[in-house]
């Protein structure tokens, strides 16, 4: 093979991966998209409790903590902490991830769409911005 077509081939798959790799990256504005299309605004709210706490400042917030919404004791006794690992584990499958909450939903498991719904939960500011409020 020329040496010419060795490169062409190596740039090629360097392109490829590049391609790909970019691809994978989150995506706030598809992960509202997400939200909306699986329905989490039928029970969340940014800034306000609906069936479920407002998701205003969820990622970093302790589970089970907001002032004023009636958590489960499941929830409150968790320990957890929404940071990227624990959303990802808890909406991949709530059910199984926190048996006994109160999170009445089946679970998303495309990694992709969890990743880009996570990234559109960190948009959302603290819980004591004047956004939330």
């Amino acid at each position: 093979m020329s040496l010419y077509k060795r490169a062409l081939i190596g740039f090629t798959a360097i392109a490829f991966v590049s391609i790909s790799t970019g691809a994978s990256a989150a995506d706030a504005a598809r992960g509202a998209q997400v939200y909306e299309e699986q329905g989490c605004n039928g029970c969340h709210a940014p800034k306000e409790a609906l069936v479920g706490p407002p998701h205003c400042g969820v990622v970093g917030r302790k589970a089970g903590t907001l002032e004023g919404y009636p958590y489960s004791e499941v929830m409150k006794d968790s320990g957890l902490t929404w940071d990227e690992k624990t959303l990802h584990q808890f909406i991949e499958s709530p059910l199984s991830f926190l048996s006994g909450s109160n999170m009445g939903y089946a679970g998303l498991y495309d990694e992709k769409d969890r990743t880009d719904l996570i990234e559109f939960l960190k948009t959302q500011r603290a819980a004591a911005s004047p956004e939330c409020k």
